[in-house]
């Protein structure tokens, strides 16, 4: 997990300088990234309640 943190901000940097260079490209990824968070963040909470629960039982 530590390592897979560590990588996160490189590849997330790599892939903001891609993305850079295609302008249309990031309006609709970002777009798209909003409606998809927006449709799972119901089902994240829902899963993460869970987990609390479990672990307290």
């Amino acid at each position: 997990m530590a390592f897979g943190s560590r990588a996160a901000p490189v590849v997330l940097k790599r892939a903001r300088r891609v993305t850079a260079s295609w302008p249309p490209v990031t309006t609709i990824s970002r777009s798209l990234i909003k409606i998809w968070f927006t449709l799972l963040r119901p089902y994240l909470i829902f899963h993460i309640k869970l987990a609390i629960y479990f672990e307290k039982v």
